[in-house]
């Protein structure tokens, strides 16, 4: 697969892990989830890595072969989703200025 990354210098959802997996790339998270999944440990993904893996796709069939493989995929779900992806996107202590909070 081809799939580009968005903005992998601040990945909080694990995106990044999964592309490099799919690209058949080497690195040490790819080789933990690699192992992970060689001992058939539980693991799960959020629906926000879902939807931005999927907005990567280059094509149909890509589109298709990937949801396909996330839909068989364990999903975890926040029992508060707006508060927690409020408090991903601006943790606690980052400096932000009102023009910044707008330009988000």
């Amino acid at each position: 697969m081809n799939i580009k990354p968005a903005g992998r210098a601040d990945d909080p959802y694990g995106t990044s892990v999964l592309i490099d997996l799919f690209k058949g790339d080497q690195n040490k998270h790819v080789s933990c989830l690699k192992e992970i999944i060689n001992r058939q440990m539980p693991f799960g993904i959020t629906s926000i890595i879902c939807q931005k893996l999927l907005q990567g796709v280059k094509n149909k069939k890509e589109y298709a072969l990937l949801d396909e493989y996330l839909n068989c995929q364990r999903f975890f779900h926040s029992k508060d989703p707006v508060l927690k992806y409020g408090k991903a996107a601006f943790p606690a202590g980052k400096k932000a200025s009102l023009n910044n909070t707008l330009a988000m």
